[in-house]
């Protein structure tokens, strides 16, 4: 799926509104998080629903048999992006894009210094990198996936979790870190408007992956909202 703004086509009767509830929330459960059989059959409906909803460009919107599943787009793609990004770092280097013009970034000295421990890693993912001088470098290739890096902010902002996360908490891996920081930063936004294609094709890669319930960050991905509890809502009690 791409990191770019989709395609709108088809959409208009895929958006929803939540204005329609009551005030008050309904009671909602993280699915995955008690490990319960029910879970499994969470995920065979979503993978058999032939049709999916956006919720303020945001959710997904799934019709269960125990009520609604809502998945969150942007941590479901990460969820997709973090095991895609492992497989490169396991295995050989990612693609690449050449950058018409290279382009020179300045570092601060402790950017450097995070750069050199990450730049074996930095060049599997799909970076093609020179240092040139003692506090800068040249960008000569990104990643396929950072269709909008801008203009080297992006490698700033890597560079910056692989520090806070592996030099200065040390709560990470160099590897863990790095996937996590590059599938975050090319994956689908909130606010991004998806075809119902689009939307089918990202429930379908979610579902394939090895842990499709949590994002690298740890936040919840779906969380499903039971029939009786939006009864309760409209007084069918």
């Amino acid at each position: 799926l791409p990191a770019e703004s989709p395609s709108v086509a088809g959409a208009g009767l895929e958006q929803l509104s939540l204005s329609i509830l009551a005030p008050s929330s309904p009671a909602a459960v993280q699915v995955g998080e008690r490990g319960s059989p029910e879970d499994t059959d969470t995920l065979g409906h979503i993978r058999a629903a032939p049709f999916l909803w956006q919720l303020h460009n945001k959710y997904l919107a799934v019709a269960i048999p125990e009520g609604i599943a809502l998945i969150d787009q942007h941590v479901a793609h990460e969820r997709i992006r973090y095991e895609e990004v492992l497989s490169h770092l396991d295995a050989e280097s990612a693609g690449s894009q050449q950058l018409l013009i290279p382009l020179s970034i300045d570092l601060t000295p402790v950017e450097m210094d995070v750069y050199r421990e990450a730049e074996a890693l930095l060049q599997k993912v799909g970076f093609s990198i020179r240092e040139f001088g003692p506090r800068s470098v040249i960008v000569d290739a990104i990643p396929v996936e950072l269709g909008n890096w801008a203009d080297g902010e992006i490698l700033r902002q890597i560079i910056g979790d692989f520090q806070e996360d592996v030099v200065v908490e040390a709560t990470h891996k160099p590897r863990d870190s790095l996937a996590a920081s590059m599938a975050c930063h090319s994956s689908i936004r909130a606010g991004e408007r998806l075809s119902q294609e689009e939307m089918l094709t990202l429930t379908s890669r979610l579902l394939a992956t090895k842990e499709p319930f949590v994002c690298p960050h740890g936040r919840p991905i779906m969380i499903k909202i039971a029939l009786e509890e939006i009864d309760r809502l409209f007084g069918r009690t």
